[in-house]
Order: C-alpha cells, then structure tokens, then sequence
C-alpha cells in the first residue's frame, strides 16, 4: 500500500512536470515577436476577422531573421490552439482553426506601392492539415515575402501576446499603426476619412458611432495589453470631425509589467508564471 502511494504521488509529480514544461512552452510560444513591414502596416486596406487576423500574428510570429524565402512553417493544431486561447476539446473551434486558415488563403487585399500603384496581395499561399498527426504546414502568399521576412529597416515589431486578449480587430490594427509611427514622435495624426477607409470601416457614418465603436474601444484594448499609452483628439473644421491626433507613449518598465500582467490574466496564463510577474511587480515598487 505504502508502495502505491509512493508511486501514485511520484506519478503526480512527474506529470506536474510535464504539465509545468507544457506550460512554459505555451508561455514561451506567446512571447514570440509579430514583425512586419510598415509598407504592410501603413499602407495595406484590409478586412479580416478577430480570428483571422490572430491566426495570421500567429504564423508570422514563427518567423525567424535567418529563414529563407518561400519557407514552409508548421506547428500542431494543439500548440495553436493553446497560444490564441481556443479550447482544444471543442470541434467548433477546431473547424474555426480550419476556417481561419482557409480564408486567409482566399482573402486578398490591395496594397498601395510607392509610385501610388494599387496591387493584390494575398495572405496564405497554401495551407496543409494532417488530421492524423495533428500538424498543420503554412506557406505565405510569395508577394508578401518581403514585408515579413528577412527585414533589416522600416519594420515593426511587438510581442504577440499584446494583441491575443484583444476582443476588436479595429484595437489590434490601430495599436499596429500606433506602433510603426510611434518612433517618429508622440503624437500622429490621421484623416478620419482615410482611417476609416483603410480599417475597412467607412459604414461607421456618424463621428460618434466611429469613436463609440472604434476609437474608445481600442484605446482601451491598447492601454490595457500592450507596451503603449495612448490617448486621442478630435480635430474639428466647422461642424465636422476631421481629423484625430494621437498621443502616444512607450510604458516604463513598471507599466509594461502591469500590462503584461493583464494580458496573462485575461489568457489564463500559468500561476507560476504569474507569480514571477507579481514578484517583479514587487520589485518594480520598491525600486
């Protein structure tokens, strides 16, 4: 009896273990950079879903700075699942992974070229899922190589968990804008008419359904998740809103841990790991 019990929690530990170690590889897969051009960024007009557009982050965050063009990536339906928060016991969800995946293969978008030339673009090339291995493979669409991978100037970059709390698209596209023109200084000004065009939101008619549905609700995604503070102005020419300006600022350290904090929350991220967060937290108030 001694003996089984003996066994029974040395059982346990070992797949406390294993657990601890499958935790900290979805941890470690959250983390990845999302890298892409700001041509991509600042000049793409395009309408995806919150899916959609979080499988894509998803796939350029396997991108690495030495791959070759026209490189295959592949990583299991599991190991998706677990990083965008999908439950990996649901069908439905599993079929919204395929779904995902497919339109992103079928979707094209236009892209505005420096001489002011609109062209197609499209996002997945080709996609492949072994049902029996679990494993899914991935090639991007070959014109969109050069605007995610071996990129050496006029790039941005951020963590990928930034953005998988986020519950609007328009939060992660405005927070990419933000982003790529935050170097320049803290504070950017956009058209309204021109930003909503290029969010695929012109339906938005009225100024107030556009800030109600658009701009507070990113504003409060971004300031929430991610490494930016940011804030917003509307400028008005007579009786209509024509313009907004954007204030925004890169977190301290101490900020950005309490935003990490969040997203790690909201993603249900591993106690352990978010006992490490609280004990830097900790350390950021002493210092």
């Amino acid at each position: 009896m001694l003996l089984c019990c003996y066994r029974s929690r040395e059982n346990k530990g070992v797949a406390a273990e294993m657990d601890k170690e499958k935790q900290l590889e979805i941890v470690e897969g959250r983390d990845y950079k999302v890298v892409k051009g700001n041509d991509i960024i600042q000049k793409a007009r395009y309408e995806l879903g919150l899916a959609e557009i979080k499988a894509f982050s998803f796939i350029i965050s396997k991108i690495r700075p030495n791959d070759q063009p026209f490189q295959e990536y592949t990583f299991t339906i599991n190991e998706y699942c677990k990083i965008l928060g999908i439950e990996t016991n649901n069908g439905k969800n599993i079929r919204t992974v395929k779904k995902s995946l497919k339109s992103l293969v079928d979707k094209s978008f236009f892209l505005t070229l420096d001489d002011g030339t609109e062209t197609t673009v499209s996002w997945l090339n080709k996609v492949w899922i072994n049902k029996g291995t679990g494993k899914i493979k991935v090639r991007l669409d070959d014109d969109l190589q050069k605007y995610v991978t071996n990129l050496y100037n006029n790039f941005t970059q951020y963590e990928l968990f930034c953005t998988l709390p986020m519950r609007s698209t328009y939060s992660i596209r405005i927070y990419e804008l933000l982003k790529s023109y935050a170097y320049q200084g803290k504070q950017h000004t956009f058209d309204v008419d021109l930003l909503k065009r290029q969010l695929c939101c012109e339906h938005y008619k009225r100024f107030q359904d556009f800030r109600r549905k658009v701009l507070e609700v990113a504003t409060k995604e971004i300031n929430e998740y991610t490494d930016l503070e940011v804030s917003w102005e509307p400028v008005k020419d007579g009786k209509r809103f024509t313009c907004i300006t954007f204030t925004i600022t890169q977190r301290d350290t101490w900020g950005r841990l309490e935003t990490m904090f969040n997203a790690n929350n909201v993603l249900q991220k591993e106690q352990v790991r978010l006992e490490d967060y609280l004990e830097e937290l900790e350390k950021g108030k002493k210092q």
